[in-house]
């Protein structure tokens, strides 16, 4: 493996995520392949694509200035994908080592690739989420200013927005942007409801957008099985789990189990991107290996929320919220309704398959298993703006462990049934798979 050089100074990527800090460095024990690292990474402080990694994360959760409100899950991992991708081909088009994405463009060896990294992801931001202007713009500034001007600056600028340029004409019909108006089912056994009377779910939209490595008439290709019937022995186990563990006022699910619980109750998003970028900054990824790790994580996260999603609203299927206190119209003998019960924590979308379940234990885990190529990987996950939670951070040896604990979590919160976490998990996993045999590889 080739030698890197280190830097003395630390970037603070993560402060750039409102109200975040940097979690304690960890090691890594999957080394990265050989033919992928790089002598320019710096040993202690991340790089201009962990850095935009991180900025791109802030303006995408946070799309405008004037308020706190996030954006939800699908369109950020939607958007975050876009820039990433846009990120990669430009390192590709320098760097050459691997198959681009989708642009194809080339540029010299001598291009500065902070310039092309950087103007890749501020040209999409800038356009995409014009809430953010005022910070973009400064970031951008702040990035090159502090590169030498001249040809090689110039011709890395230019990659950076024929990149960038690129993936805007990609994606202009992407329907992130549009409205779409979700239309409630007959409420009945099985039937999601929505937490809110009368009221719109989550991320309907994810339905209309396209996934970028599979066509949208694809997406039920990737689609679980359907959930188990209501009447039968496997709903009546996982009901009862639920019932007993997941409840707001649980006496039989432990203080370590609450907090597991509540340790899963951030924005995805904004906890995936968080904790990735600093497993990238702690591994030391250089730029090439950098982009490359976003782009396999963003992709497969935003495909994964795609199918998952639209598979959510094609089963429709009631929540434990619903569940429990209409156990009594389930037409199975086992379950006992409880009119008083409600959940630890609350989401407003279908139940089956689980959101966790395809983003967090499948898209997350397995990308980065895909991407260290080994399941031994150390890493400290942090969560942050949770009330009640004491246990922030949580750190982990295999990517194994931190799975069953993301699968664990939605249970003991009360939002989801074991076999809707086991089927999520495997969807996301497809998904990861499907895309790291077909995209991001070396050259040589």
């Amino acid at each position: 493996m080739r030698t890197t050089k280190t830097s003395s100074s630390r970037i603070n990527l993560v402060a750039m995520l409102a109200g975040l800090s940097l979690i304690p460095a960890c090691a890594l024990e999957g080394e990265v392949p050989e033919e992928e690292s790089e002598v320019e990474a710096e040993a202690t402080g991340g790089n201009v694509v962990t850095t935009w990694a991180a900025i791109a994360a802030d303006a995408i959760v946070r799309p405008d200035e004037a308020t706190t409100t996030l954006r939800t899950p699908g369109p950020s991992a939607m958007l975050m994908a876009q820039v990433q991708l846009a990120v990669y081909d430009a390192m590709v088009a320098i760097y050459k080592d691997h198959y681009a994405f989708s642009y194809k463009g080339s540029a010299s060896s001598s291009a500065s690739k902070d310039a092309a990294a950087a103007t890749a992801a501020y040209r999409i931001l800038r356009t995409r989420v014009p809430g953010r202007a005022a910070f973009l713009d400064t970031q951008y500034a702040t990035t090159m200013n502090a590169i030498a001007a001249g040809s090689s600056k110039t011709n890395g600028t230019n990659v950076g927005e024929a990149a960038a340029q690129h993936y805007l004409t990609l994606r202009a019909a992407d329907n992130i942007d549009k409205t779409y108006t979700w239309t409630a089912a007959t409420p009945g056994p099985g039937v999601f409801e929505s937490a809110v009377a009368g009221g719109q779910p989550a991320d309907y939209k994810m339905v209309f957008v396209p996934p970028f490595t599979f066509s949208l008439s694809q997406t039920t290709s990737f689609y679980p099985a359907a959930p188990p019937a209501l009447n039968s022995p496997a709903y009546a186990t996982a009901f009862d789990e639920t019932r007993t563990l997941g409840g707001a006022a649980s006496t039989v699910r432990t203080e370590a189990q609450k907090q597991l619980g509540l340790w899963s109750a951030e924005n995805p998003f904004r906890w995936a991107s968080r904790n990735l970028n600093e497993l990238a900054v702690t591994k030391n990824l250089a730029r090439m290996d950098a982009a490359r790790f976003f782009a396999l994580a963003y992709t497969s996260i935003a495909d994964s929320l795609q199918t998952g999603m639209s598979a959510k609203y094609a089963y429709n299927r009631w929540r434990p919220s619903i569940a429990v206190p209409r156990a009594d119209t389930d037409n199975n003998s086992v379950t006992v309704a409880d009119p008083t019960w409600t959940q630890l924590l609350t989401v407003n979308h279908p139940e089956y398959p689980a959101g966790h379940g395809f983003v967090g234990a499948g898209a997350v885990v397995e990308a980065v298993r895909a991407f260290f190529r080994t399941d031994n990987v150390s890493w400290t996950l942090t969560t942050v703006g949770v009330t009640g939670l004491t246990e922030t951070s949580r750190s982990y040896t295999s990517l194994t462990a931190l799975a069953n604990d993301i699968k664990d979590a939605r249970v003991f919160a009360g939002l989801h049934f074991r076999y809707s976490m086991d089927a999520g998990q495997a969807q996301g996993k497809a998904v990861v798979q499907y895309i790291n045999s077909k995209y991001f590889r070396a050259r040589w």
